[in-house]
């Protein structure tokens, strides 16, 4: 008389076995599809800003710049949109300390501590020092900008405006910095580009 119960239970106990390898092996290539950004060592080099971030509500958005386009297509000015669209909205760190620290009266760190770094916002030129703990990841930076109209661009104001003389609370990957402000509710979202010393495209 066959063993029901035996064939039943062995069939049971393989059934087991199969899911339990298919899982692991989808949890495996789930892993290898999706992995971590690899952390870069050093924030030297050419950033540009893909997003202001609202890190508490989870959204997060373009700079807005068409009425500044619109303006200058209105005045008949000659200008390369490529060019300008790759050189707006800049910050590039260097490795070489500064020799003329640009903070608002005493600077609170040490001038032999402060990095060069300059870049642009929409309408202006930026430049100024920056202080970095990778340890800590806290950067600190104390940035001027020259004067032009920037009424028509209010995400060029507000950008200069957060890295003018901030704190940030910084996350760095290979092609990816994330600088976090406004206790850390806040994040502006940059990626990689090629070195940009921070000119504008009527330079």
């Amino acid at each position: 008389m066959p063993n029901f119960p035996y064939k039943i239970t062995t069939i049971f106990i393989f059934s087991i076995f199969v899911a339990v390898v298919f899982v692991s092996c989808n949890e495996v290539e789930s892993t290898y599809k999706y992995p971590e950004p690899q952390p870069q060592s050093s924030i030297i080099g050419s950033w540009k800003l893909k997003y202001f971030v609202d890190v508490e509500n989870n959204t997060k958005r373009e700079p807005y710049i068409s009425k500044w386009i619109e303006h200058m297509d209105s005045l008949g000015f000659q200008y390369d949109y490529e060019k300008t669209m790759k050189n707006i909205f800049i910050l590039t760190f260097f490795a070489h300390k500064t020799s003329q620290p640009v903070c608002d009266g005493p600077c609170p760190i040490p001038t032999e501590e402060l990095y060069f770094v300059n870049g642009s916002s929409c309408a202006n030129n930026m430049w100024g020092n920056y202080f970095i703990d990778y340890n800590t990841k806290k950067l600190t930076t104390y940035i001027m900008h020259t004067l032009a109209l920037n009424s028509l661009v209010p995400d060029g104001h507000l950008y200069e405006k957060i890295v003018r003389k901030n704190s940030f609370t910084f996350k760095l990957f290979s092609d990816t910095l994330l600088l976090y402000y406004n206790n850390d509710k806040e994040c502006l979202e940059f990626y990689k580009t090629e070195y940009i010393k921070g000119v504008l495209y009527y330079e």
